[in-house]
Order: structure tokens, then sequence, then C-alpha cells
């Protein structure tokens, strides 16, 4: 990779230090290009302070998921999961699934597991199935059929149960050792958009129809229904053992007591829907949304206590501690920090 000198600069208390290109040309060839960046935070304020890396990336769409403390993997709408290295801006392996053209969601399953969907149908059933890989021998262990449609989202239960849901308007509860479909939950009229796990026995949904269920996973029944929203519902986030975040289409950021199922707050400052949330430490929640802004939210006051524009989001996810992703509508990675 090449270390380019750029021009410093400061507006809203970010400092872009330097652009690196990789060497690889073939990943300016794409149509679509993304970026992501990595964000390092730190202790005391409250601001994003400045960019420290950046590392090219190139297809049609990413999702990330936190491999360890220095790396990440990406996947792509074009079947390629990458490897990087945040602290080289390597990629340090990529991997092409020949036998499938598109992925959907990526999750990590344990040590260096991953899962994703697909939403191509060119192979009939096949083309709508969950792939299990291993990242560092690069070898498919698994693949699980079942789904009529394509595979909207992913969430590990435990260390041997998938929960997946589906353009078919179900969720399935898989088996990770026999990859068995163990129970199949029907969604209604509506297929699921985002899942989150409550507790050993309960999950959310979150869908088109605007509203957050609380499902029973031994009855495959929902049990409670949060309402309140206006739009598709399209994040999930726990707080604590009695507290979600829901985030919709309606641009708003919603706060709920599981126990009461009462609404307690709602974040209004978003232009455009919600895209990805994440929960900092303490009570520091950051949504990133269509609207191009990445927010800083404090979950006691409510208040948007930061705001980065940032063009073309497409993701955002938590390393660590201390460091956060985001993709964009380019195709760089690049390292911010930011004072908390």
């Amino acid at each position: 990779m090449n270390s380019i000198p750029f021009k410093r600069f400061k507006n809203n208390n970010i400092i872009l230090l330097r652009i690196i290109l990789p060497d690889e040309f073939e990943l300016f060839n794409t149509i679509r290009n993304k970026k992501i960046f990595a964000c390092v935070l730190k202790e005391n304020n409250c601001n994003f302070i400045d960019s420290r890396t950046e590392i090219m990336h190139n297809p049609e769409f990413n999702f990330f998921v936190k491999f360890d403390d220095t790396k990440i993997a990406t996947g792509t709408y074009n079947g390629i999961i990458k490897i990087w290295d945040l602290l080289s801006s390597k990629c340090l392996k990529t991997i092409v699934d020949k036998n499938n053209q598109g992925i959907s969601c990526l999750i990590k399953l344990y040590k260096s597991q991953i899962a994703y969907g697909s939403d191509d149908t060119s192979n009939g059933s096949v083309g709508r199935s969950i792939k299990i890989w291993d990242l560092l021998s690069g070898i498919c262990l698994k693949t699980l059929i079942g789904h009529e449609s394509w595979i909207s989202v992913l969430l590990k239960l435990n260390e041997s149960e998938l929960l997946s849901g589906s353009g078919d308007k179900t969720m399935k509860i898989w088996d990770l050792i026999n990859g068995n479909c163990l129970k199949t939950l029907l969604c209604d009229e509506f297929y699921v958009r985002c899942l989150l796990k409550v507790n050993n026995n309960q999950i959310a949904s979150g869908s088109a129809a605007k509203n957050v269920k609380i499902w029973d996973l031994n009855s495959g029944i929902a049990v409670k229904t949060l309402s309140g929203h206006k739009d598709i519902v399209s994040c999930l986030l726990k707080i604590n053992t009695h507290q979600i975040v829901s985030a919709s289409w309606d641009n708003d950021i919603k706060i709920w007591n599981l126990q009461t199922e009462e609404c307690l707050n709602t974040l209004s400052g978003h232009k455009r829907w919600i895209l990805s949330l994440i929960k900092l430490k303490k009570n520091y929640l950051v949504s990133g949304s269509a609207d191009n802004f990445i927010k800083l939210w404090d979950l006691v006051t409510g208040n948007c206590l930061q705001s980065l524009l940032v063009y073309d989001i497409t993701c955002l996810a938590k390393l660590n501690k201390k460091q956060i992703a985001y993709g964009q509508d380019y195709k760089i990675i690049k390292i911010w920090e930011i004072e908390i």
C-alpha cells in the first residue's frame, strides 16, 4: 500500500492526516466502489477528532464484522469476502465463493468462522442458502438450505444455534453442528429486516410492520409488540437487560422499556432513514443515516452531542471499545479519532 501525503485541514474537530492508495489497480475497475472508515475513540470529550488511515476497497456494497482487535472482514453484494489488517492497511486474504453471486448479510460466529446469506436466485434453492465459512482456511464448512427467498438478516443465538430471517416471511433456527433447521417462526405479512437477542429465550425483530416484536423462542410466538414508529424498523440494539433501542426509516431512534412496553425517549435529528446503530461505552450511541450524517447521542439526556458529515454512508459497526468502522460510497478505509 502507498501512503500519500494529504493536505491537512480541520473542520468541526475533524483532521484528515493521510490517505493510503492500493498497489492493486484492479480495485478501481468497478462500477460502484465503497469506502470503509475505522474511528478511534478517546476518553474525555465527545468529538470526532482525526482521520488516520484509509484503505481502498472495491466492489458493490460492504458488510462489516469484527475479526479480532486488529482485523475486520468485509463482504460485498458480488460475493467477495476480504480480511483487512487495520494496522498495516493491507488486505490479508480474499475469499471468492464461485458458487454464489451475492452476499445479503454477514455475521461472525466464533473464532475464525463467519456466516452469510445470499439474495442470488440463479441457482435455485442453493442461491437462497446460508453458508458457514472458516476465514483462516478459506473453506466453506456448511451450507444451510431451507428458505424459499433471499436471506435478509442473521443472528447468532449461542455457540450451536443461528437465527435467520428471510424474504419468505419466516425466521428459522438452525443447528450449527449438523446444519438442520430446528424451528420455523412465521412473520405474518412482512419479512424481518433486523434481529436482536434480548435474552436466552427471547429475540426482537423489526420489519415494515412499523413496530418491534418480542418473540418467545420456545413457543415461536410473538409475545409483545412495541408500537410507535411510522415507517420500517431498520435497526435494533440492546442497552441493558430491560431496555432496547430501535431505529426506523421515519428518521427517529426510540428507547424502549421491555417490561412496560413504553417508549422512554425519541431521539430526533436525522433527516433521512437510519441505516445502522452501535452502542459505545457508558451511555453513548452512534447512528448512521442516509442523510449523510453520523451522529453521537447521549442516551440519558437524548441530546445529539456531535454530527459528522460523511457522504453516502452504507453501514456502521463497532470494532472494540475504542474503534468503530463505517462504510461509504467510495473505496477507502479511514481511521477517525473521536474523543468521548
